[in-house]
């Protein structure tokens, strides 16, 4: 119709340019506007139609005010083609009708939308309270390590989780995970993580065995999703650590002895994605004053303005640069470098979540 209606527009702008007609086409534009009209009409009073067809609500109103702008279409189109004069303020009455309905459909739509954004805000809330209290809510009361923790969800809800299983004052184990993606669906898996969790702490000692029974738990319930994860098992009483890890990235360890950074890669298949997927465990001594690092991938994928990323060599110097500090102020001088890395007018582009462990 719009094809159409452009179409006479130009015969009818040529015909009063070359003939000095300006009612030659007017007959076909009356039919045009007619058949518009009455397309509007049906699509209205057809339920099915206007479900399909139309994005304003509020059918009735809308109606209403088609029915009387159609009404006054109707009289004027049919006024001229049988040379009738008509009322000009019928025009106006009819348009004012038409608009008048259209605004106070859009105006319901923008408040039945505006109550369901209210609403899906308080939701969001308390699922991120929800998540919040899946986390540890305090840290290991194991007096030979010194621990922090950190965890910023890029939105109200996240795939990161970190947690603890403290088997007694010598022996503690830490996890990370990382759940591919965002929001909602991420942060149901990584509750479920979370009561996964609670029955393994027979496996505590054992990084690999540990993740192959999570896996097996996640196993046929992660849909599309994956998981990414890490396990460090400290017993300080043997001065014995062992890692083992899922897909994840390197575990980073301040080796005091020999005053070097190293990178503890021990790596099986993400989490869920085989049935008895083995984990190899990589086990080894430390010494008083090592610190470890866990962390999530978005720790080192946090870009500048530039679009660079903090990268591992950052992440390495910085733990040289901070060895010495405890690891309470080493964590937020890392918080720091991070938001001076990303710019404050940046948005954060993943979960953030690390755990430091300092052996006393």
């Amino acid at each position: 119709m719009v094809y159409i209606a452009t179409a006479i527009a130009a015969a009818g702008i040529g015909s009063y340019i070359f003939f000095n007609d300006a009612n030659l086409f007017m007959l076909y534009n009356n039919l045009i506007a007619v058949s518009t009209l009455a397309t509007f009409i049906i699509i209205i009073f057809f339920k099915n139609l206007s479900g399909k067809y139309l994005i304003l609500p509020s059918r009735g109103i809308l109606a209403v005010g088609i029915s009387v702008f159609m009404v006054e279409a109707l009289y004027s189109n049919l006024a001229r083609f049988l040379g009738y004069k008509t009322i000009p303020l019928f025009g106006w009455i009819g348009f004012a009708v038409l608009i008048f309905s259209m605004a106070y459909a859009a105006a319901k739509m923008i408040f039945s939308n505006e109550r369901k954004l209210i609403e899906i805000e308080k939701e969001m809330e308390t699922a991120r309270q929800i998540q919040k209290s899946i986390l540890p809510k305090h840290l290991p009361g194991n007096n030979n390590l010194s621990i922090a923790a950190s965890y910023y969800p890029m939105t109200a809800v996240a795939g990161d989780y970190y947690d603890f299983i403290e088997i007694d004052k010598n022996r503690t184990g830490f996890l990370i995970a990382d759940v591919s993606g965002h929001g909602v669906p991420a942060a149901l898996i990584a509750s479920m993580i979370k009561v996964a969790m609670q029955s393994l702490t027979d496996y505590a000692n054992d990084p690999g065995k540990l993740l192959k029974v999570l896996g097996n738990i996640l196993f046929n319930q992660l849909n599309d999703q994956f998981v990414t994860a890490s396990y460090l098992f400290i017993d300080y009483e043997k001065q014995i650590a062992k890692y083992s890890a899922a897909g994840h990235p390197p575990l980073y360890y301040w080796n005091s002895a020999k005053v070097k950074i190293e990178q503890i890669k021990s790596n099986g298949l993400l989490l869920g994605v085989i049935k008895d997927s083995e984990y190899p465990v990589h086990q080894f001594s430390f010494n008083k004053n090592d610190r470890f690092l866990l962390y999530t991938d978005g720790l080192i994928e946090t870009e500048d303005s530039d679009g660079k990323a903090f990268g591992e060599n950052r992440l390495n110097e910085f733990l040289i640069a901070n060895k010495n500090l405890p690891v309470a102020e080493a964590n937020e001088n890392l918080i720091i470098d991070l938001k001076q890395w990303q710019q404050q007018d940046s948005l954060q582009q993943d979960d953030l979540t690390w755990v430091l462990i300092d052996i006393k």
